[in-house]
This record gives structure tokens, sequence and C-alpha cells, in this order.
């Protein structure tokens, strides 16, 4: 059975490449081809949506799913595959868009069919390897809800800070992405093949991964064997059950600072208008600690401590980058520090 899961995912991993820059690309020592079955969409094409719904049963929560995806679409024509992941109570959902245009350039490619995924639905499948930075592109740290999380290239204080410090160049990158790719990952996204202009072929990958689901069934046993090791194995879960919680209560412990800064960083994901927010804060020589962070109506408003907050006002009045800054309320001692609030705007580069 491993030597035929060895060849599906060889096999699999032969007829793959990665789109990105408006290029495939292709693992070494692997021939170009002008039609790959399998195109992996870079990060940087993708827009990624969060939410926990309190919903386990699958059919309540399809429904749930095809509801957040309209209402959070950020784009007028798009594509889209989401996933889910089983937490306590209900389910981490993460739904992937990709504009129109840019998926029809990558099928364009699947003359014979094929399908495309995101590289970030790959890294969560994969995360403990495929959590690393990509020299200038960003990267992934670990997550304890949703498996990875991206961190775009912008280098602010936070980004820097969670950084996994292991960084590879982005050939190594999508060389070790394809070389992790197997079968089992793609069965849950069979529905997105499409079938191409040739329509005689364009069924390959969708035989190949039917076939191994086929294989996996016929070797692991007949279905009143499975039913049996279900059974054993929902047993040992009930009495481990207890142990496994707080197994995942101090993972999550351990994760805390690593998550909270991951947030921090990413309050509104992909608004390049936040990140440039965090950039001027950058020459500020003073301790701080930035306690909330909000936007509204482009103006940012800046709740936090500091060794000396008429430093950080100064400094921040000396950045071409600033205007209309003003102190929201008068700075106050905090024990030995002062709290301040401040707001600003950004000057416009357009």
């Amino acid at each position: 059975m491993n030597k035929l899961q060895g060849l599906l995912n060889d096999k699999i991993r032969a007829n793959s490449a990665y789109y990105y820059r408006d290029e495939l690309l292709f693992p070494e020592q692997q021939e170009q081809t002008t039609n790959c079955q399998l195109i992996i969409a870079a990060a940087h094409y993708v827009y990624e949506s969060k939410t926990f719904f309190n919903i386990e049963k699958k059919k309540e929560l399809s429904q749930a799913v095809a509801i957040f995806v309209r209402k959070h679409a950020p784009f007028d024509a798009y594509y889209h595959w989401y996933e889910v992941i089983p937490g306590e109570g209900g389910s981490f959902v993460i739904v992937y868009y990709i504009r129109q245009a840019h998926y029809q350039a990558i099928i364009q490619r699947q003359a014979d069919g094929g399908i495309v995924l995101p590289e970030q639905l790959i890294v969560r499948q994969h995360s403990e390897q495929l959590c690393v930075d990509i020299v200038g592109e960003g990267g992934y740290v670990s997550d304890t809800n949703y498996r990875a999380q991206y961190v775009t290239a912008n280098k602010t204080p936070f980004a820097q800070l969670i950084a996994s410090g292991q960084q590879v160049e982005i050939d190594a990158f999508y060389n070790k992405l394809i070389a992790s790719l197997s079968w089992s990952d793609l069965l849950p996204y069979v529905r997105h093949i499409h079938r191409g202009k040739h329509t005689n072929t364009g069924l390959k990958v969708k035989h190949l991964l039917a076939g191994a689901l086929i294989a996996a069934t016929y070797f692991g046993g007949t279905s009143a064997y499975l039913h049996f090791e279900y059974a054993q194995s929902q047993a040992q879960y009930e009495k481990n059950k207890e142990l496994l919680q707080q197994l995942k209560r101090s993972k999550r412990q351990l994760k805390d600072i690593q998550a909270e800064l991951v947030q921090k960083n990413q309050p509104f994901e992909d608004y390049l208008y936040s990140y440039s927010a965090f950039q001027v804060l950058e020459d500020v020589t003073v301790f701080y600690e930035i306690q909330s962070f909000t936007i509204n109506n482009e103006e940012i408003t800046v709740n936090g401590v500091s060794d000396n907050a008429a430093s950080i006002f100064k400094t921040l009045s000396n950045q071409e980058e600033i205007k209309d800054l003003r102190y929201v309320r008068p700075v106050r001692k905090s024990g030995t520090q002062d709290a301040f609030t401040i707001a600003f705007k950004l000057v416009s580069k357009t």
C-alpha cells in the first residue's frame, strides 16, 4: 500500500507547477510542459478570509460557508476555495479568493484540464515543514487554530518578531512545496477539477485521484474491518480525551505570544495602509508598547504606553509621511510610564 501511495504521489508531483508572477515554475529535474495537471497559485494572487463557526454538522456548515463567501468577497469577479479545520465546539474556516481574471489566466495553461489550488492551502497541510521565511516575498508562521499564518514581506517590528528565522529563496520554497504534495491532500478538492479545452482528456487528474481512493479503500480492508478500526480508535480517543485537551491547552499557552503578535501585525489583512502605519513607528527610539490600533476614515489612532510619550510625538511630527498629528487625550502617568493616545493620517503617495 505504501509503495502504491508513493507511486501516486510521484505522478502528481511530476505533473505539478508553481504559478508565480505570471510564469510557470517547475521543480528541479522536471521537464517543462505546456499542460500541467496541477498548478499551485502563489500567495500574492490569493486573498484569505478566516472565521469560526459554532457548527459541526457538515450540511449546516456548508450553508454557513456559502453565505460567508458571498458576504466577504473582496472582488466583484472571483473564484474561491475553502478549507475546514475542526475545532472544539465548531470549525475554523478559511476561504481563499482569487480574481477571476487571474484564475482564467492560469487555467489557460491547462488545455487538457486539471486543477488549480492556492499556495496557502498546501502549506497548511504540511505546516511543520513549510513554515519558513521566503526571501523578498513574506513567509509563514505556525498558528494553533489555522495551522499557519501568511505574513507579508513588509518587515514591521511585529513581523520581525514573529519571523521563524529559517529563510529560503523562492526557488527552494516552491521545490519544497511541490515535493510535499500527496494524493490525500488533493482528494477533498476534486470538485475544483476543470475539463479544459480538450474534453476527451480533461479528467486525467480526476481519474488518478479516484483510482487512489479506490486503492486506499481496497487495501484498507472491508467495510466491517474499517468499522471495527473506527470503534477501536474512538474508544482510545475517549480514554485519552482529557490528556489530549490538556496538551492542546498547553500548546495554546506556549504559542500565545506568537498568536497575539500575528493578530496585531495583521489586524487589517492585505490593506497596505495599516502596514504603512506600523512602518512610520520604526524611527521611534524610546520604548513603547501598542495596546490598541484602529483605523477610522483614514485616521489612525494608536493607544499605548511609553517611557517618553513626548519623544514619540516629536519623532512622528518630523515624519513626512504623517499629517494631522494630534493627541486624542492628554498624556497621563501609568506607574512609571506615560499612557498616550495619538491620532494621525498618512500622506497619500498617489
